[in-house]
């Protein structure tokens, strides 16, 4: 799954600090904002931190986090889980790629 070019979904395993464990998109970002901040237009740029803070305060808390985002008119759901025995939580996002206009 993470060395898949073709695949619809890319997964991620984030730290409680929000950089990346493992991660499975060709990015050279370390940490979950800047990745989602390469994907974005500069207006979408304060609704990133918004989520970005939600999704940290949701790992330190232990819950799930799961978001429907539009970047660069692209619409993208992210559902983030906690790893039991670990540190971390994993991202997944499937690759929606659906223009914002539709549907």
């Amino acid at each position: 799954l993470l060395d898949t070019d073709d695949s619809l979904v890319s997964s991620h395993i984030i730290r409680r600090d929000g950089s990346y464990s493992l991660r499975s998109d060709n990015s050279n970002a370390t940490t979950f904002l800047e990745r989602l901040q390469e994907l974005a237009q500069p207006d979408e740029m304060e609704m990133l931190s918004h989520y970005n803070q939600e999704f940290l305060q949701a790992m330190e808390n232990g819950q799930n986090y799961s978001v429907m985002i539009t970047l660069s008119g692209e619409r993208n759901h992210w559902y983030c889980t906690k790893l039991p025995y670990s540190n971390g939580m994993p991202a997944i996002k499937p690759q929606l790629g659906v223009p914002s206009n539709i549907g």
